[in-house]
């Protein structure tokens, strides 16, 4: 990210067995509905999350690019941190419609805010309030190999925008649903990949941690102000 402008239902397994090889349209749209709504009953549990993540991105232009890692906190609904500690240190933080990041080499935090369908497609999916089946068409798509037994791979394309954030992919794990990873493909055929590891759920996130002051001498640019 650069100076400048540096998202609980268990079905049967007869059900998942559906879910992997029916024939039917209809029957696998039924199925991807089943899928959504395991992933809403595993969020509605989730009081909040945290995880180690590794962020890939391949750029529709260019190919393989930026690979970057560190720890993710959530707390539902709407607070999510970001803390990049490989290659480059960074803080990202969403409150809301509200933004931060901060990047430690350049002493700069850049405030902002999400515009409506740009940018929250990770927040909606993982901290939003709203109901996925109210925010996305879901679809089930083919699980690669090595992915490991029963899990499953569920398109949500956005039901308004879908020009600026075309899609996004989750690998699950049922019976809980437990997400595994979310690749985001925005219109320019760029994909972002989130890989979860050591997930923990409903520790109790402080407030704390959703609020960031910056390190003295900082450079501030952007505002909050609507």
């Amino acid at each position: 990210m650069h100076k400048a402008g540096r998202t609980l239902a268990t079905v049967t397994v007869a059900a998942l067995a559906l879910v992997l090889v029916s024939a039917s349209p209809a029957a696998r749209e039924s199925d991807a509905g089943q899928v959504l709504a395991g992933l809403q009953s595993w969020l509605d549990a989730t009081r909040d999350l945290e995880a180690i993540f590794d962020q890939t991105l391949e750029s529709g232009a260019l190919g393989a690019g930026l690979a970057e890692s560190g720890r993710v906190y959530v707390r539902r609904p709407g607070k999510m941190r970001w803390n990049y500690q490989d290659p480059e240190r960074k803080v990202a933080i969403v409150d809301g419609d509200r933004t931060w990041l901060y990047v430690a080499a350049e002493r700069q935090l850049i405030l902002g805010r999400l515009a409506e369908g740009q940018g929250g497609l990770l927040p909606a999916l993982l901290a939003a309030e709203r109901d996925l089946a109210e925010l996305f068409d879901p679809s089930l798509v083919a699980t690669p190999e090595g992915a490991g037994d029963g899990v499953v791979r569920l398109r949500l394309v956005p039901r308004a925008d879908a020009d600026v954030m075309e899609q996004v992919v989750v690998t699950l794990r049922p019976p809980q649903f437990a997400i595994e990873e979310v690749e985001v493909l925005d219109a320019a055929g760029n994909r972002m990949r989130y890989s979860f590891r050591r997930l923990t759920r409903n520790a109790g996130l402080p407030d704390a941690l959703f609020r960031f002051d910056p390190p003295r001498g900082t450079e501030i640019a952007g505002s909050h102000d609507d």
